[in-house]
C-alpha cells in the first residue's frame, strides 16, 4: 500500500477489512478527496466578503486570487456559499 501523507478513519458495517478491501477504500476516498480539495472546487463552493471595498467576489478568478494573495489581510473573509 502507498504511503499518503493524510490520516483517515475508515468506518464500516463490517467488523474486519482484508488489506485489498481496505486499500481499496483508500484508493476510493483519496480520488474523492482529491477533486473535492482543488482550487476549481473550492473557488466555486466559496465566496469573499472584502469589507475594505464593501464588495463580495463570487468570481472562481476573483476567489482564487483571494485565497492565494490576500487571505491574511484584515476585514477579509472567505465564507462557504452553503
Amino acid at each position: 500500500m502507498k504511503n499518503l501523507n493524510r490520516d483517515l478513519l475508515v468506518i464500516t458495517k463490517k467488523n474486519g477489512l482484508d488489506r485489498n478491501e481496505l486499500e481499496q477504500t483508500i484508493i476510493g476516498l483519496n480520488t474523492v478527496l482529491f477533486q473535492a480539495e482543488s482550487l476549481t472546487s473550492i473557488c466555486l463552493a466559496n465566496e469573499v466578503f472584502d469589507l475594505n471595498k464593501y464588495k463580495t467576489y463570487t468570481s472562481k478568478k476573483d476567489v482564487a486570487f483571494y485565497i492565494e494573495n490576500k487571505s491574511n489581510k484584515p476585514f477579509i473573509f472567505i465564507s462557504s456559499k452553503n
